[in-house]
């Protein structure tokens, strides 16, 4: 996930521009945004903050609700799951 990680993103959709900010806090895990939006001449700003979870501590919360990792891909093509995948999908059966 961190692999594509970039501190800084300018976006359009129509009319609306966005510039994202992002970094990274590596001591608590999360990726924290701040959002500048455009638009009709108006400038808005929003903030927020995602905590990332590594496989392990993923697979460990699901075997401490009862579950049982028994695939992970990196994408919904179901290619296999490595540093550079853009997403992590974990399938899980009740144990």
């Amino acid at each position: 996930m961190l692999a594509g990680f970039a501190p800084r993103r300018w976006d359009r959709r129509g009319d609306v521009y966005v510039l994202e900010e992002n970094t990274f806090d590596l001591e608590n895990s999360r990726v924290n945004t701040r959002a500048i939006i455009l638009e009709d001449g108006a400038e808005h700003q929003l903030k927020w903050s995602v905590r990332l979870y590594t496989a392990a501590e993923l697979a460990l919360m699901m075997r401490g609700a009862g579950l049982l990792v028994v695939d992970m891909v990196g994408d919904w093509d179901e290619s296999a799951y490595t540093r550079e995948s853009p997403r992590l999908i974990m399938v899980a059966k009740k144990t």
